[in-house]
């Protein structure tokens, strides 16, 4: 993989560009995977804090189902960051990728109440 060699041999920032077009040229079935591999990537490299555009961009492109699930990790994300309102504001954005009849319980977290958060779980 082109990526890869970039990592290696190149310099990080190449390596993210190539993963970035990968995003977009693989079949709309793969893109979720690829995504997943892209946040993955960055966390490594750069941190947990610069997928924030990655994950905002994947929420955007990806079918719903895909994003319901990239909502869901990203706001677990801002959580474990202590971000409680970016979360928060996050599964309220995700809600709308769900079935109206899905259930909310609270987050397993003993925190989680303390903080008000919620996750969307299926009746």
């Amino acid at each position: 993989m082109y990526g890869n060699l970039e990592e290696t041999h190149g310099l990080a920032r190449h390596a993210m560009s190539i993963y970035d077009r990968a995003t977009k040229a693989v079949s709309p079935e793969d893109r979720a995977d690829m995504f997943h591999f892209y946040i993955a990537k960055a966390a490594t490299m750069f941190g947990v804090t610069s997928t924030r555009e990655i994950y905002e961009r994947a929420i955007e492109v990806l079918q719903d189902k895909d994003a319901r699930a990239m909502c869901l990790r990203y706001a677990e994300m801002e959580r474990k960051l202590g971000e409680i309102d970016r979360a928060r504001a996050i599964y309220a954005h995700g809600s709308q990728f769900c079935d109206p009849r899905v259930r909310i319980f609270p987050m397993s977290d003993p925190s989680a109440k303390y903080h008000g958060l919620f996750i969307l779980t299926p009746v």
